[in-house]
C-alpha cells in the first residue's frame, strides 16, 4: 500500500476531529481547507471511514439533510481523540 493511500484515515480523522461530519462534508471541506495538498475522492474517504469505525476510532450517527434520504455523520470517540493526538496512528 502506498504512503498516499495511507493518509486518507489520518486527513479523514483529522477533519473529524474538528467537528462531526458526513462523507460529504469531508471532502467538501477538505476541498475549502487543505485542498492544496489533500484530496481524495468519495472512493477514498469512505473505506478510510469504515476503517475508522471498525476500530472503534469513530462512530456513526443518523443525521439530518436537506433531502429525502437521512445522511450518515462521523464523529470522532475519545478513542479516536486519543489516536489523534499520538504519532502511531497505522
Amino acid at each position: 500500500m502506498t504512503a498516499r493511500a495511507r493518509s486518507t484515515p489520518y486527513a479523514v480523522l483529522g477533519m473529524l476531529s474538528l467537528a462531526p461530519m458526513s462523507g460529504y462534508d469531508i471532502r467538501k471541506e477538505s476541498e475549502q481547507s487543505i485542498g492544496y495538498f489533500w484530496s481524495e475522492s468519495y472512493g477514498q474517504i469512505y473505506p478510510a471511514l469504515r476503517e475508522l469505525k471498525a476500530e472503534g476510532l469513530i462512530r456513526r450517527r443518523p443525521g439530518k439533510s436537506g433531502g429525502n434520504r437521512d445522511r450518515q455523520v462521523y464523529e470522532i470517540t475519545e478513542r479516536g481523540r486519543v489516536r489523534s493526538r499520538s504519532s502511531s496512528y497505522i
